[in-house]
């Protein structure tokens, strides 16, 4: 017998209470097993089994299902002019060479060069004789060019100008030489908003180095990665450039100096002394192109609503340059794309000027770069200088 009855009787109360608790989980878990048992999945509802040519709806692109397929119909890549079934109809441009007829140790502008172009079939690496092809030499280059002033709405023909001894001619209008004096009388009292990649940041530093009296102020902030601003106080001047937001490859930096195009175009009050150019290429071909047309189409709904409260602000689109890079993981393919989808993109939107450098860097002499060199950066400002005061 326990000499303890307190203690006797607390041990019967604990014991009771196991009990009840366990008896309590038993039968909870049996209505749970037997609910289980009873219930029946719901029927999958029949999936409607569509072609569709984009898994990203034109929805969620934020365009129309008409814009969409003048967007295919812009991107596709029209075939070779002849059926190629078998690979050893195909050539390589890498192998095959040219040679000149008769060559002669100097050449009097307007002569004729007669070429041979030899081309290598890819496959059997045997060589084929094409046809003699003449070239001719430009005449004077006095004169040639367009004469028409720089201004919206131009189309841009191929070839869209030339380099003649490292100066850009341009058959898309009057490609006015700014010197540095130029530059500064261009630019009195405006404000330039430059966005997007290093690019434009290199025009930010072209400015930098060449107007008379512009000062880069000290913003606290990375040197490459930005925002960046620099200011000449005699003639007003200000120049801003600010990187674009996600996705990109930049140094570290802040999440809030980070902003999207569209974001910061919401915020420009716009007008006559204010200048906006952007471009949005190398560090989106990464990504699938319905992504790039979604973040275009945003882009393209904050510049309408500028150009809506201030018509007379000039808004200057840069495309995409070459940049020599042919891999699977950024290709120039993928840039070109890019470029048409910007370009038809805005077509039609009155005031927005498009500025197409691509052919200015891929047919100069220098080493195609994603960051080109000093001479194509300065052909590309008097370029966006002939847009902002045009003559």
């Amino acid at each position: 017998m326990d000499s303890n009855p307190p203690v006797c009787r607390l041990r019967n109360h604990v014991l009771s209470a196991c009990f009840a608790w366990i008896t309590f989980c038993l039968i909870v878990w049996q209505l749970n097993c037997f609910q289980i048992g009873t219930f029946h999945l719901p029927a999958p509802k029949p999936f409607s089994r569509k072609n569709y040519s984009s898994p990203v709806s034109v929805f969620d692109m934020g365009i129309s299902d008409e814009e969409w397929e003048r967007l295919q119909k812009a991107l596709n890549w029209p075939g070779p002019d002849q059926l190629i079934t078998q690979l050893n109809l195909t050539t390589s441009p890498v192998h095959s060479t040219f040679s000149v007829v008769e060559p002669k140790n100097s050449y009097k502008v307007g002569e004729n060069i007669s070429v041979i172009i030899i081309y290598i079939y890819i496959y059997w690496g045997y060589p084929s004789l094409q046809n003699k092809q003449v070239i001719n030499i430009l005449p004077n280059t006095a004169g040639i060019g367009k004469t028409e002033k720089c201004r919206s709405g131009l189309t841009t023909p191929v070839p869209a100008g030339f380099y003649f001894k490292d100066v850009w001619t341009s058959f898309v209008c009057n490609t006015q030489q700014f010197n540095s004096s130029k530059m500064w009388n261009c630019l009195q009292n405006k404000i330039v908003y430059m966005m997007g990649d290093s690019t434009t940041r290199q025009w930010f530093e072209f400015f930098e180095n060449k107007v008379p009296g512009i000062k880069r102020m000290d913003l606290h902030t990375p040197r490459l990665a930005g925002p960046l601003m620099a200011v000449e106080l005699k003639n007003n001047i200000i120049i801003h450039w600010r990187p674009h937001g996600v996705p990109l490859r930049f140094t570290i930096m802040p999440m809030t100096d980070l902003h999207y195009i569209a974001n910061d175009i919401d915020k420009i009050a716009g007008g006559p002394h204010v200048v906006v150019v952007f471009t949005l290429f190398a560090h989106l071909v990464f990504h699938p192109i319905t992504f790039y047309v979604h973040k275009v189409a945003k882009i393209r709904q904050s510049v309408v609503a500028l150009l809506s409260r201030a018509p007379e602000t000039t808004v200057i689109i840069k495309s995409g340059n070459t940049a020599g890079l042919k891999d699977i993981f950024q290709s120039d393919w993928y840039a070109v794309q890019e470029n048409i989808v910007m370009k038809e993109m805005f077509r039609d939107i009155d005031g927005v000027i498009y500025f197409d450098v691509w052919q200015m860097t891929s047919c100069h002499y220098l080493t195609e770069n994603v960051h080109p060199g000093p001479v194509v950066i300065a052909n590309e400002i008097n370029m966006f200088l002939s847009y902002v005061c045009p003559a």
